[in-house]
C-alpha cells in the first residue's frame, strides 16, 4: 500500500503534468522543479515519475504522438486510387511501411531504456552513453523517413487533384474521349498491379 496523498504532492504532480504538456519533458519538469523548490530531490523524482514516467518515456510520447500527426496526414492508399484496378497493393505497403516504423521506434525505445538508469536519489542518469546516442539518432531517422514520406503522400494528393481537375475538363468537352482515357489508365494500372506497384 502506498503513502497517502498530500495536498503539496497533488498539486506538484498536476504541475508537473501540465507543464510537461506544454513545455516537453525536460523543461517542464524543470519549470515545475521551480515551483516546489523545498521537496526533497529523492522525494521529488518519485513524483516525477509518478506524474509523466521517466524523461525518456515522456519524449517517447511526444515522439509517438507526432508520428501520429504525421499517420492522420497521410491519406488511405485507397483513397489515391480511384482511378481503377485494385489498390490492395499499394494498402499492403502501407501497413507494412507503418508496421515496421512502430517496430523500430519501438528498438529504439528499449535500446533508450538500456541507456538509462535512474538512481537513489530518482534522478535519470546515463548508463551507457553509446546507446543512449544510438536511440537518438534511430529517432531521428525515423521522423526523417516518416515526414519524407508525409511529403510524398501530399505531392500524391496534389498530383491526384491535378489529374482529377484535367479529366473533368476532357469529360465536359468529349465523354467519349473522357472514357478512352479512363480505360486506358485502367490498363496501365492493371499491368502495374501486376507487377506488384
Amino acid at each position: 500500500m502506498g503513502r497517502p496523498s498530500s495536498p503539496v504532492k497533488d498539486e506538484a504532480i498536476e504541475a508537473i503534468r501540465e507543464l510537461t504538456a506544454k513545455h516537453g519533458a525536460k523543461e517542464g519538469c524543470r519549470l515545475a522543479r521551480e515551483k516546489f523548490p523545498a521537496v526533497p530531490h529523492g522525494t521529488w523524482g518519485r513524483w516525477r515519475v509518478e506524474a509523466v514516467g521517466y524523461s525518456g518515456d515522456a519524449n517517447a510520447q511526444t515522439v509517438g504522438a507526432l508520428a501520429q500527426q504525421i499517420r492522420e496526414t497521410i491519406p488511405a492508399p485507397e483513397a489515391l486510387s480511384h482511378v481503377a484496378g485494385d489498390p490492395m497493393p499499394a494498402v499492403a505497403r502501407s501497413l507494412r511501411f507503418w508496421d515496421e516504423m512502430d517496430t523500430l521506434l519501438q528498438d529504439a525505445d528499449l535500446l533508450r531504456r538500456f541507456a538509462l538508469a535512474t538512481g537513489h536519489d530518482g534522478a535519470l542518469k546515463v548508463r551507457v552513453p553509446k546507446a543512449l546516442v544510438d536511440a537518438a539518432n534511430m529517432r531521428q531517422s525515423l521522423l526523417k523517413l516518416a515526414l519524407a514520406q508525409a511529403e510524398v503522400a501530399h505531392g500524391v494528393q496534389r498530383a491526384q487533384q491535378f489529374f482529377d481537375a484535367v479529366i473533368d475538363a476532357v469529360g465536359q468537352e468529349s465523354p467519349e474521349c473522357q472514357r478512352r482515357i479512363m480505360l486506358r489508365l485502367r490498363e496501365v494500372q492493371g499491368e502495374a498491379a501486376a507487377r506488384g506497384f
